[in-house]
């Protein structure tokens, strides 16, 4: 993969990854998060730029505070920081 995925790259690996199809409609990509919609919530998967990204959702976010919601880029972008926070102390603490 390229070191940035793309919306399409994104919804092809994450629906390999998890043994599912996912409609193109429940994926979204933002920066270093790859949001994926399962009924009313929205599982987190971090997808650096690398394009070595997890499987496993890291957390879970209301569907209101996602990129799923139109016009919603303040609360994606509060979700971001806390998500960028949470993983970064996870790395640190493996160091």
């Amino acid at each position: 993969m390229s070191d940035r995925m793309t919306q399409a790259d994104a919804r092809r690996w994450i629906c390999e990854a998890w043994g599912t199809d996912i409609p193109a409609s429940d994926v979204k990509l933002r920066e270093d998060w790859l949001f994926v919609r399962v009924d009313d919530e929205v599982e987190c998967v971090h997808a650096p730029n690398s394009g070595d990204i997890w499987g496993e959702p890291w957390d879970v976010i209301s569907l209101e505070d996602s990129p799923f919601v139109p016009k919603n880029d303040t609360a994606v972008a509060a979700s971001i920081v806390k998500l960028d926070a949470a993983i970064a102390k996870y790395q640190k603490e493996g160091e």
